[in-house]
């Protein structure tokens, strides 16, 4: 008789759940990922067993399957993220949009994540005093009850101000205003004038893809991967391999340009770690927990209101 999905999922035990995590590490999958991907398994279990389509024993099972320990496992270890030089980031501002470069320019003054900046918007900011506060509708920490304040100083300021729109709700750094200015400065750098084949052509109403109102963290990343690819000279032959080639041919020129971006390219959340390696480095380590909006379980809400002191003292110096 043909097994439901359920009456599998009943069977699945601790056995199967190693044989997985096992079969990741053989896929070359690193120890932070395989322990992330185990923990999503486990949580489709304990939906199931929310619903009453598996046994809560099923459940027990698989939560007696430890996640892999650095150092005590085959697994190996994901790359640290390092900080990233002040010369790496300025030299992809020619290859930027003027909102990518923002949002660079404001991870570089606060800290904060890529997709904390990626959406931020009018309505999310106190403008009333010396310095803003920014409070990001969602991030990463809100599910702990926490609530994240970025402050901003006149340097950010500065740079959110060009930004400002109307209408409070829309987005500060949208892709769509980013594709309209380029359209723009292209059609205004014409040499040559348009044919008259040209001038009657249409845009499609509906292309197949339209530019969003907001960045997303991968958008905003793969943004920054191409300017790097330009500025620092990627060979023509890694940046675009044609699907026309070989397999092995093709398989060769991927991996040479993977270790190619590996090499030159950098990605947003490293300017986290920029900031937070020189708040640390002028104002302490304390200072840096604070500004970046680590979250702590065992703190108490008693330090919010001194936390929120420290990250204004440290933004007033710094911009």
């Amino acid at each position: 008789m043909r097994q439901s999905g359920s009456d599998r999922a009943k069977g699945f035990g601790p056995q199967k759940l190693m044989a997985v995590r096992d079969e990741m590490v053989r896929l070359g999958w690193t120890r932070p990922t395989i322990n992330k991907q185990i923990g999503r398994i486990r949580r489709c279990f304990k939906w199931g067993v929310q619903q009453e389509l598996i046994p809560p024993e099923t459940l027990m099972g698989l939560q007696t399957v430890p996640g892999l320990r650095a150092g005590r496992s085959a697994a190996k270890e994901a790359d640290p993220v390092l900080p990233v030089s002040t010369a790496a980031v300025d030299a992809v501002k020619p290859f930027v949009s003027r909102q990518v470069w923002a949002m660079i320019q404001l991870q570089r003054l606060t800290g904060a994540r890529p997709g904390e900046i990626a959406q931020m918007r009018g309505c999310d900011l106190n403008m009333a005093g010396e310095l803003w506060e920014y409070r990001p509708e969602s991030h990463k920490t809100q599910h702990h009850g926490r609530e994240r304040i970025i402050i901003l100083g006149k340097a950010a300021q500065t740079v959110v101000r060009e930004f400002l729109r109307p209408d409070l709700a829309e987005f500060l750094f949208s892709p769509a205003d980013a594709r309209r200015e380029f359209d723009e400065r292209r059609k205004a750098g014409r040499k040559t004038p348009m044919t008259p084949s040209h001038q009657a052509r249409r845009r499609r109403r509906k292309p197949r893809r339209q530019p969003g109102e907001r960045y997303s963290k991968s958008g905003y990343s793969g943004a920054v991967r191409k300017a790097c690819e330009k500025a620092f000279g990627m060979p023509p032959e890694l940046r675009n391999v044609s699907t026309a080639l070989p397999d092995d041919e093709r398989e060769t020129l991927c991996a040479e340009a993977s270790a190619w971006r590996k090499e030159h390219c950098w990605n947003p959340h490293q300017l986290r770690h920029t900031a937070a390696t020189e708040i640390r480095r002028a104002y302490g380590l304390e200072a840096a927990q604070v500004v970046l909006g680590h979250s702590d379980a065992h703190v108490t809400e008693i330090y919010a209101e001194r936390d929120l002191n420290l990250a204004k003292q440290v933004a007033a110096k710094i911009g």
